[in-house]
């Protein structure tokens, strides 16, 4: 194995259930569903995908032996494959802390929960649906921001920065990120924001495609989602 392939597999986790070896590399039972699901095509069976895992593996490992396994590009997307596996048990990670943080929080009271819905009588009777577009670094989004005032469509953006990129929602009032809610405003379907911050390492752009009436929720539910929302906000005023 070339010494960049070496350095991808490192990064990534031993399988916790090997489902066969081939020539000493151990293929995972996750890969073997993976290829089951049929990699957004058409579902298969275990036989076609263990056989689908054994023809491309026996190739992969020849392609290895002609160098083709340190190809720039190749390397790149591997990275990038790595990096996108190590966001998602961030991201999961970090969930599960906040939920934590979360759950021993004090409830807000319910002065608190009715002058919220006081004041957000229109978000909560709204959904939106956007598109978003995101940038590791400011730079990074400053550039997609840039395309998008030069005329190219937001999607084909989406498409060649696949990363956290695509339609989102529909969102109701406590799903639409704290952040989002300002930027969004009043914009009508078409419109998009600036950059949003969401972190050190991840600037948003969104296109809002869509903003739909709905109907208010019963008063038990409501409450119990407002009471959700702002505990969210205390904890982030707390951070």
């Amino acid at each position: 194995m070339s010494s960049s392939a070496e350095g991808a597999s490192a990064s990534l986790p031993a399988p916790r259930t090997v489902a066969m070896v081939i020539n000493g590399k151990s293929i995972s039972e996750a890969e073997v569903q993976l290829r089951m699901r049929g990699l957004g095509r058409q579902l298969v069976s275990r036989e076609a995908a263990i056989a689908q895992i054994i023809e491309f593996e026996l190739q992969a490992q020849e392609a290895e032996k002609l160098g083709f396994g340190d190809d720039p590009s190749l390397v790149e997307e591997v990275e990038m494959a790595v990096a996108r596996a190590a966001e998602v048990r961030r991201s999961q990670l970090a969930k599960r802390y906040r939920m934590k943080a979360l759950s021993s929080m004090k409830e807000a009271s319910s002065d608190e929960v009715k002058k919220y819905i006081e004041e957000n009588r229109e978000r909560i009777g709204q959904e939106i649906t956007v598109y978003r577009v995101t940038g590791s670094s400011r730079a990074e989004a400053e550039k997609l921001l840039e395309a998008l005032e030069a005329g190219t469509p937001i999607n084909a953006l989406g498409q060649s920065n696949p990363t956290e990129a695509g339609p989102v929602g529909p969102l109701g009032f406590d799903t639409v990120p704290e952040s989002w809610q300002e930027p969004l405003g009043s914009i009508t379907p078409g419109g998009r924001t600036g950059i949003i911050e969401m972190d050190p390492t991840r600037f948003v752009i969104l296109q809002l495609l869509d903003r739909t009436s709905i109907p208010e929720p019963a008063p038990e539910e409501l409450e119990r989602r407002v009471k959700a929302v702002l505990q969210i906000r205390a904890y982030e005023l707390e951070r």
